[in-house]
């Protein structure tokens, strides 16, 4: 028979070992919850006009959220790093319902231009039909926490102060510049935060909508040109306006005379051009156009004669013009 001291060795012995089971399993489960992703950046100075204007108010919601992420903890290595700024931040976005992914590389290319690990997170959102991925830099400097102060006057610390440099904030590529040189702060993310990148999802733990997708609806605006004169369709090109004057889009109807754009909210309005010579001229331009449902626009484009024959017509008067002139000339020289 065995005896309790045998038995309680073996209970113990099966009960470590399932421990041992248990932190292995949970340990490697932590590991494998990374998956590497290959993800394409799309860069604001490659958006339409129509997807940038769509994009400056996500940006506005962005950063804003992230205006209002402080985790109390400093930078302080081997206690408070990386990973768990990056896993602060996440979660503060998550319950305010924000697409959150936690991501991280193992050949990161830190500051001084060694290789490491880096953590961060994307914020995920859609613009037009493409993914937008949305690098955030989450980890202060060393010592520091996301929201410091510095003094504005040293003379007077107890009522002027003045907030530094904040985190977490959209990782933009400081170093970009147009092709004249000029720094372009705002038109391309930071390609680091691209390269060798795993990710991890954060779990949705509520049930409210993501702010981005309400500010990404949009409204079909159709487009149907007719000729005055003739009353067929017109392909013509288009120009779409805000009402401060700034220039949405171009686009051109078909041979059916018909065009159809996605726009958000706004007030806008539309320019039908033709083509006389070497310039548009434009021919019709429409009263302000509310787009907060779908809207459908009928131009009738009056130009005195067909408007297919507007350009043949400019063409010939200034053949005939220029005719006068070299008889003219010949007149002159005989």
């Amino acid at each position: 028979m065995m005896r309790p001291l045998g038995i309680t060795l073996i209970a113990c012995g099966l009960l470590l070992t399932i421990t041992l089971l248990l932190c292995v399993s949970s340990e490697t489960h932590a590991q494998t919850s990374w998956t590497a992703k290959n993800i394409t950046p799309t860069h604001p100075e490659n958006m339409t006009p129509t997807d940038l204007q769509e994009w400056q108010k996500k940006l506005e919601e962005i950063e804003k959220a992230l205006s209002d992420v402080s985790d109390p903890n400093k930078y302080e290595k081997g206690k408070y790093e990386c990973p768990q700024f990056s896993d602060f931040t996440a979660q503060a976005l998550e319950k305010r319902c924000f697409t959150v992914k936690r991501a991280m590389s193992t050949n990161f290319t830190l500051p001084n231009g060694a290789s490491g690990e880096h953590h961060w997170i994307f914020i995920v959102t859609k613009i037009g039909n493409k993914e937008i991925w949305i690098p955030v830099e989450c980890t202060p400097p060393e010592g520091e926490k996301q929201k410091g102060e510095t003094w504005q006057s040293p003379q007077r610390k107890d009522k002027d102060r003045l907030e530094s440099d904040q985190w977490p904030k959209v990782a933009w590529d400081e170093e970009y510049s147009d092709p004249t040189g000029q720094p372009k702060l705002g038109a391309k993310f930071d390609e680091r935060y691209f390269r060798a990148v795993k990710i991890k999802d954060v779990p949705k733990t509520t049930s409210c909508k993501d702010p981005l997708a309400a500010i990404a609806s949009t409204n079909p605006l159709a487009v149907v040109v007719i000729d005055g004169a003739t009353g067929a369709p017109l392909s013509l090109p288009l120009e779409l306006y805000r009402t401060d004057g700034i220039l949405v889009n171009k686009f051109t109807t078909g041979a059916d005379g018909t065009a159809s754009i996605n726009l958000p909210p706004d007030t806008y309005y539309l320019k039908a051009n033709i083509e006389v010579l070497w310039f548009d001229v434009p021919v019709y331009t429409s009263p302000e156009l509310s787009i907060n449902r779908p809207y459908d626009l009928r131009i009738i484009v009056h130009t005195g004669i067909p408007a297919q024959y507007v350009s043949i017509a400019a063409y010939a008067l200034c053949g005939i013009v220029a005719a006068l002139v070299i008889y003219k000339l010949v007149r002159i020289v005989l």
